[in-house]
């Protein structure tokens, strides 16, 4: 599902060492990768960690398998924001809309 190879991290935490916000997040980077591979994406998603990442890419650049945490971030955040949007649209306005018009605007709010 991610571009980043989640399947190739070992836990060896070098990513949230390198972390300048990791001491203040509820789950460091190394834990969002554990989860997601572990089929608990969901719970990645709803962590407050990964709305305080600074995608600053501290943690891919320490990872000696090439795993890309600060990216698992950022799609999470994406997916997130275009759940919200998804929420916001009444149902009349889901049901009259043309569906190119929505899958667009679902795109857009990347």
């Amino acid at each position: 599902m991610w571009k980043t190879m989640i399947e190739r991290c070992m836990q060896c935490g070098r990513c949230s060492a390198a972390c300048p916000v990791a001491p203040f997040m509820d789950m460091p980077p190394h834990k969002w990768v554990y989860y997601a591979r572990n089929g608990e994406g969901e719970r990645v998603q709803n962590a407050g960690a990964i709305w305080q990442c600074l995608s600053c890419f501290c943690c891919e650049a320490r990872c000696p398998r090439g795993v890309k945490p600060a990216q698992l971030a950022e799609e999470k955040r994406a997916l997130s924001n275009k759940v919200v949007l998804l929420e916001s649209l009444s149902e009349h306005v889901i049901e009259n809309m043309p569906q190119q018009l929505l899958v667009a605007a679902l795109r857009k709010a990347r």
